[in-house]
């Protein structure tokens, strides 16, 4: 079930601080990109530095040329090293964005991390690769940097998860992290994308609890729904959005309870509870 409006926002962004992670390549980069062609202030945070630069060089031949020598047209990129499988990294790339501005308009996170090829993998930090980089990493992140997006006057959080999260019936928080809970790289990535959903829900039902303006929305990734979600959507939060229409969550993703304990349990994986 669907509902909502086609995209049709006028989506200049001038003078807008915008935080975009997950944006090496593919829909991130072109999300970043599009929002920096608008006129936002976009502090990209990247995988690799090199990745993205020569990523960057490639997509934006033309647009260089074009807004050369014209102060009054692009905005502002900024890159900082971000691995979202590193929560030192993100510790440390999410230090340097509150140094460098004094809010966020919005943060936009486009992980989309398959995992490994070859099975089971943990990270440095001791958790299963994918659980990591698409929803420990994400969490850590986005509550980071909750107090930049508080001082906005209207904070959005956008989180890319993917259709195929419905294939997954639930997150079981005793294994979700152990060599017993892994079937194969695509079952994990799917638990991985129904964690975006839960996480979303959950924290827009704590954010809205306490009195928060910050609104936060996850969607089937594409970059018009990112831009959408970050820029124009009002009076949502804790939704699922696919072609920039609001669609209804799996009945796993719509357990209040799990939410709640997904939450819970998240905060203390990443060492903030």
């Amino acid at each position: 079930v669907m509902v909502g409006g086609p995209f049709t926002v006028d989506l200049s962004k001038k003078g807008k601080v915008i935080a975009v992670a997950g944006c090496d390549s593919g829909v991130g980069l072109e999300t970043a990109l599009e929002l920096y062609r608008r006129g936002a202030q976009v502090h990209m945070l990247c995988d690799s530095f090199e990745a993205a630069i020569a990523a960057m060089n490639e997509q934006m031949k033309e647009d260089l040329k074009k807004v050369q020598g014209n102060p009054d047209d692009p905005g502002l990129i900024a890159l900082y090293q971000c691995k979202l499988s590193s929560f030192q990294l993100i510790r440390s790339s999410a230090a340097n964005v509150m140094k460098a501005v004094s809010h966020i308009d919005a943060l936009i996170v486009s992980n989309m991390d398959p995992g490994p090829n070859g099975g089971f993998t943990r990270t440095e930090d001791g958790h299963e690769t994918t659980w990591q980089a698409n929803h420990l990493g994400p969490v850590l992140l986005t509550e980071l940097l909750l107090p930049l997006l508080e001082k906005s006057k209207e904070g959005r959080v956008v989180i890319a998860t993917s259709k195929i999260y419905a294939e997954s019936p639930k997150v079981d928080l005793t294994t979700i992290d152990t060599v017993m809970g892994y079937k194969n790289s695509q079952d994990a990535y799917a638990k991985s994308k129904l964690a975006n959903v839960m996480y979303t829900r959950e924290l827009a039902r704590r954010l809205k609890q306490k009195g928060s303006k910050v609104a936060i929305n996850c969607l089937d990734q594409d970059e018009k729904t990112s831009l959408y979600l970050a820029a124009e959507v009002k009076g949502v939060s804790g939704g699922y959005f696919v072609e920039c229409k609001r669609a209804e969550e799996s009945e796993s993703a719509r357990d209040d309870d799990a939410c709640k304990n997904l939450y819970d349990y998240s905060l203390k994986a990443v060492g903030l509870a």
